[in-house]
C-alpha cells in the first residue's frame, strides 16, 4: 500500500479500525524509513495569525526557508558595490538557492496553491483571510489543502468528503485519481471509495484481508470468498459429525478401542474452519420496556416543579399530547444552580 500509484480503501467502522488509520508517528510529515506520510485526522489544526495562503504554503517548510534565504541574498546584492570581495561568493549561493527553488517546484506553488483551493470552494478573497475565522468545517477543507499541498509519499486520509459539499468532492475525486503517491483512504462515502481505490483492505475479527479490487470489487470478491468458506466449512462439518459418530459407536469396542483412539486424537488436531461471518463483531442492545411516568393527564402547573413556564400555557396535558409555547420568557431549572434559566425569544 505504500507503493506510488496505490490507492488503498479501509471501508470498515467503528472503532476497530483506529490502528490502521493512525499514522505511525501520530502527526503530518511523519518519516517512516525514507517515506513522507502525510496524515489528515477528522479536527482541522490550523495556526491562529496565519492566512489561508500562508498555512498552505507553511506545508513546503523546506521551499519557505529557501524563499528567505533568496529574499536575504537579493537584499545583500543589492546593496553591495560592484568591486566587493563578497560579490563573488554571494553570486554562487544565489545560483545553488535558485536551483533548489526549482526543485521544489516554488515557481509553481502558488499556482497549485490556487488550484486547491479553488477546487475546495474557497474564493480568491478567502486566501488572504485568518484561519481562525473561518468555521470548523472549512478549517477542515484548509488541513486538506494543506496536506494536497505538501504532497507527501503516503496519504492518510480519514473521511475526507467530511464537510465538503458535492462540487468540492467531485473535485478532490478526479485530484486523488492523479495523486503520484500513496493513498489509504477510510471513509464511508462508497462512491470516493469506488472511483478512486484499487485496493481495499477489510478488518474484521483482527484479521486484515485483502482485495485487489476497488469498493464494488470488493463486494463481489468478498461474497465469492464467504461462499467458498461456507462450502469448505459444512464438508468439514460433515466430516466432524461422522468421524465423531464413528468415535461414540467404537471406542468401546476392544478391537476398536485402538482405532476410536487415534480418530479422537485427529480430530483434536484438526484445523478448524471458521464459520462465515463469525469473526463479525455484533453490538447487542437491549431497551427496557417504557414506563409511563403517569395513566392519566398531568396538570403542566405542577410538572416538575417549574411554575413559570405554566403560567404561559395553563391547562393539563395528557399523554400523547404535546403544547408549545409561542414567545415570552420561558423559565427552566438549572441543573447547577437553584435558579431558573431564561431561554427568550
Amino acid at each position: 500500500c505504500s507503493s506510488a500509484g496505490n490507492a488503498c480503501a479501509e471501508p470498515g467502522c467503528g472503532p476497530g479500525r483506529r490502528p490502521l488509520r493512525q499514522p505511525p508517528a501520530g502527526s503530518s510529515g511523519a518519516v517512516l524509513k525514507g517515506v513522507r506520510v502525510g496524515y489528515l485526522s477528522q479536527e482541522g489544526q490550523g495556526t491562529p495569525g496565519n492566512t489561508v495562503r500562508q498555512e498552505l504554503l507553511g506545508a513546503r517548510p523546506g521551499l519557505v526557508a529557501v524563499q528567505d534565504e533568496l529574499t536575504a541574498v537579493e537584499a545583500e546584492l543589492a546593496a553591495l558595490a560592484p568591486n566587493d570581495p563578497r560579490m563573488d561568493d554571494l553570486v554562487t549561493r544565489y545560483g545553488v538557492l535558485h536551483q533548489r527553488f526549482d526543485d521544489l517546484r516554488g515557481y509553481d506553488v502558488e499556482t497549485e496553491i490556487g488550484i486547491v483551493l479553488h477546487g475546495l470552494g474557497f474564493s480568491p478573497e478567502d486566501a488572504h483571510r485568518l484561519v481562525e475565522t473561518f468555521s470548523g468545517g472549512w478549517q477542515m477543507r484548509i488541513a486538506l489543502g494543506r496536506l494536497l499541498i505538501q504532497r507527501p509519499d503516503l496519504l492518510l486520509l480519514d473521511e475526507p468528503t467530511n464537510h465538503l459539499d458535492m462540487a468540492a468532492v467531485e473535485w478532490l475525486e478526479e485530484y486523488l485519481r492523479k495523486y503520484p503517491g500513496a493513498l489509504l483512504i477510510v471513509s464511508h462515502d462508497r462512491y470516493i471509495l469506488d472511483r478512486v481505490t484499487t485496493r481495499t483492505l477489510e478488518l474484521s475479527g483482527g484479521v486484515v484481508e485483502e482485495y485487489a479490487a476497488s469498493y464494488r470489487g470488493f463486494l463481489i470478491e468478498k461474497a465469492r470468498r464467504q461462499d467458498v468458506q461456507t462450502q469448505v466449512f459444512e464438508r468439514q462439518q460433515t466430516y466432524v459429525a461422522r468421524t465423531q459418530a464413528w468415535i461414540d459407536r467404537f471406542h468401546a469396542k476392544a478391537t476398536k478401542a485402538s482405532q476410536a483412539r487415534s480418530r479422537a486424537h485427529a480430530l483434536e488436531r484438526l484445523e478448524r474452519v471458521e464459520a462465515p461471518g463469525a469473526g463479525d463483531g455484533q453490538i447487542g442492545l437491549r431497551f427496557d420496556p417504557l414506563r409511563r411516568s403517569s395513566a392519566g393527564p398531568t396538570n403542566d402547573r405542577a410538572a416538575s416543579g417549574v411554575h413559570p413556564a405554566a403560567r404561559c400555557a395553563p391547562g393539563r396535558v395528557g399523554t400523547g399530547r404535546s403544547r408549545g409555547v409561542i414567545g415570552g420568557t420561558l423559565h427552566l431549572p438549572s441543573r447547577h444552580s437553584r435558579r431558573p434559566l431564561r431561554l427568550r425569544r
